[in-house]
This record gives C-alpha cells, structure tokens and sequence, in this order.
C-alpha cells in the first residue's frame, strides 16, 4: 500500500487546469480531491475509502465529484491522468506480474477458508 500517495507537481500542473476554481473559502484543496478520485479507481474502492485517509470527508467527496461530472470536469481528469493512474497503480500493486501473483495467491487463501482443497 501507498505510504504517501500525492500527485506530483508535474502532475499537478497538467491536471489544475481542467479545474475551475472553488469559490468556497474554506474548500478543500482540488488537488487532494483529485488525488482521492485518482486512488479510488486505482484501488477499486468508493471515495469514502480513501477520504478519511487524505482528511477529506465522503460528503466533500460526493458534492466534488456531482459538480465536476456535472461541467465536464472528472472524465477530463481522469483521462488526462490516465499516467497518474498507472504510476499510482504500480506504487500500489508493483508490476503487471506482482499483481497477478497477488491475486493467484489471495484466490488460493480463499479457495483454502472455503474449504476447497
């Protein structure tokens, strides 16, 4: 698992762009709520998985996520990072072939608590 998941500033600056700004004052940084869509597809997991975990709550989540679907933003993001996805996802997994071999041998610790033998 990721120990410090961020986006880069390399990242960042190709990706803010795409996001309009908040006119909240209190708002929560996008570039936080971005990298919580990011590690939600990466890991396969709802928003308010990762949220806790980056100090942004499901509720911030979910309106970010209604209003960036709603003028286009999130599809964007997520298709312009499809390189943030798949760096993310090797930090998480590893190669293609560590994260096969995880996956064979979480299915025979299954396959072996269900008693299949």
């Amino acid at each position: 698992m990721l120990a410090n998941p961020h986006l880069t500033d390399v990242e960042w600056a190709a990706l803010s762009p795409l996001v309009k700004p908040n006119k909240h004052a209190r708002a929560v940084d996008d570039r936080v709520v971005a990298l919580a869509f990011f590690l939600a597809e990466v890991r396969g997991v709802s928003l308010e998985m990762v949220g806790p975990a980056l100090g942004v709550s499901g509720a911030t989540l979910r309106t970010r996520r209604a209003r960036w679907l709603a003028d286009g933003t999130l599809p964007k993001l997520l298709e312009r990072g499809a390189a943030v996805t798949a760096r993310l996802r090797r930090e998480q997994f590893g190669s293609s072939g560590d994260v096969m071999r995880q996956q064979a041998e979480a299915m025979e610790r299954l396959a072996k608590l269900c008693g299949f033998d």
